[in-house]
């Protein structure tokens, strides 16, 4: 039976959740959907529109020791409710670890092939290092915050993302200012310059979290930071004739309180400077955080929220602008220590996925490929369960008239029944259940209960599903999640 705690959970999602829906197209060939439909379950569907009309229905099962509940989910797959950018999953580097992107002749394959296989991506070259980085100086303007790069330093960058098959977004940094206030742009511009002169094809960011620094003692108006947009605007049009780099800002912290209006005064002064409007997430503080908030409805539910704060926002004077979250994780602070890296993370990633998504965010740049506890790839270069994740996220999306459901169960104590009503209906379905290789707080995780593992060529385990015929049920244990994909659903709006 339920626990009280576990009802009031599921209440929060319920409330929260049931009855929203999205598509992903990427192009007018490939295209993916997903669902959030909720009570003991989230679903996402990739791969067309949708309803939903629920039917819950708590029984006993002879062969689980678990009370099951039926959830039955009806797929419109004819209509569009939102789209992303074929880049929608991409990720963050930090200068914390630059030693993290220098590897031997084997290393150097393994980075290709995690790398490679999260493609097509940017790479956002941010977080709270870059707002400190003089290039090519001795200088020490902010003391041991000062993060000193070289061209060897922007060449391994532009390696690894060409490598890759990824586009790089650098930030550079505006804490350094004049007496009157103004940008000191000397050593930013020469970092400009020679990627205009390499002829690499970056996009750009100017400051991280730049309503959040003064903890360093620099104050930055919104009206300021969108002349300092203006003036980079202008410096790249002249470093790169004949093409159109892309700006992407400010930046912000969490969408909340004072950075709501910052966000708004900035967007008000500066929107035509920048090609995407961002700002940031994270669920929780890593300092603060508990096991249990990692698969709490009320925790998840923050997300909505923040998305529908913004955009109200953002509407009122950008409409038109895209919109990215612009540097995102489960746990802010470098993520929570035994918790962020392991499976129970998974449930904030998908989420996240699956939300960000419904609501037309068009990418979400993950924080971050190496370095902290909440890191897609470990120190030892060993993929942590949000890798493996956003690698079937990524080969899920290249499925033509496929419907791919995404499924979390967040109860404890409760199984669900997953049935997929009307036009999929009687057909089969390909099955990729997630479990912990041991408890929720593994770093190892099973597909279809196979570890998943890289091989010691570095090579990538098979993710084969598991077929379930028409009439078999899908079952979903408790804390797990699963994507379910029906690929002869043949929808049309893919």
């Amino acid at each position: 039976m339920k626990t009280p705690s576990q009802e009031q959970g599921a209440t929060s999602i319920q409330q929260s959740r049931l009855g929203g829906c999205g598509k992903i197209c990427l192009n007018s060939k490939l295209c993916t959907l997903f669902i959030t439909i909720a009570v003991v379950v989230i679903v996402y569907l990739f791969a067309s529109p949708w309803s939903v009309s629920r039917v819950l229905r708590l029984s006993t099962s002879k062969t689980s020791l678990y009370p099951r509940i039926v959830f039955i989910a009806t797929v419109d797959i004819h209509n569009v409710i939102a789209t992303v950018d074929e880049k929608f999953l991409s990720v963050c580097l930090t200068w914390r670890r630059r030693d993290a992107w220098k590897f031997n002749a084997t290393t150097e394959e393994r980075l290709k092939t995690l790398t490679r296989a999260l493609s097509p991506a940017y790479v956002r070259i941010g977080g709270t290092p870059s707002d400190f980085v003089i290039f090519r100086s001795s200088e020490n303007p902010y003391g041991p915050l000062t993060v000193h790069i070289d061209k060897g330093d922007l060449d391994r960058i532009s390696e690894i993302a060409q490598n890759a098959g990824w586009q790089v977004l650098f930030t550079l940094s505006l804490c350094r200012r004049l007496k009157d206030g103004s940008w000191n742009v000397t050593n930013p511009l020469k970092i400009v310059k020679y990627i205009a002169k390499k002829g690499y094809k970056f996009g750009w960011e100017l400051g991280n979290e730049s309503n959040h620094l003064k903890k360093f003692n620099v104050t930055l108006t919104p009206n300021q930071l969108a002349k300092d947009f203006k003036r980079l605007r202008q410096y790249l049009k002249e470093s790169f004739p004949g093409s159109k780099p892309m700006l992407v800002g400010p930046d912000v912290t969490q969408p909340r309180g004072n950075a709501l209006k910052y966000l708004r005064k900035f967007l008000a002064a500066g929107n035509s400077a920048i090609n995407v409007v961002t700002w940031h997430h994270y669920y929780v503080r890593a300092q603060e955080t508990s096991l249990h908030e990692f698969y709490q409805g009320k925790v998840l539910d923050t997300l909505l929220q923040e998305i529908k704060d913004a955009d109200a926002v953002i509407n009122k004077v950008s409409r038109s602008l895209p919109r990215w979250l612009g540097e995102t994780s489960s746990a802010s602070g470098g993520g929570a220590e035994g918790i962020s890296d392991r499976f129970v993370a998974g449930f904030m990633w998908l989420d996240k996925l699956g939300l960000a998504a419904r609501y037309g965010y068009k990418v979400l740049l993950r924080q971050a490929l190496f370095y902290g506890n909440y890191s897609l790839i470990g120190e030892d270069l060993e993929p942590n369960p949000d890798y493996w994740l956003s690698l079937l996220h990524k080969k899920l999306l290249h499925k033509p008239g496929a419907v791919s459901v995404m499924a979390m169960n967040l109860y404890t104590q409760v199984e669900v029944h997953v049935k997929l009503d009307k036009e999929l209906q009687g057909l089969d379905v390909e099955e990729y259940l997630f479990t912990p290789d041991g408890n929720i707080t593994s770093r190892k995780m099973k597909m279809n209960n196979k570890l998943l593992k890289l091989g010691p060529d570095s090579s990538f385990p098979e993710l084969k599903p598991h077929r379930v015929r028409s009439g078999d049920q899908l079952i979903l244990p408790p804390l797990t999640f699963a994507y379910y994909v029906v690929p002869d659903a043949a929808a049309p709006v893919c």
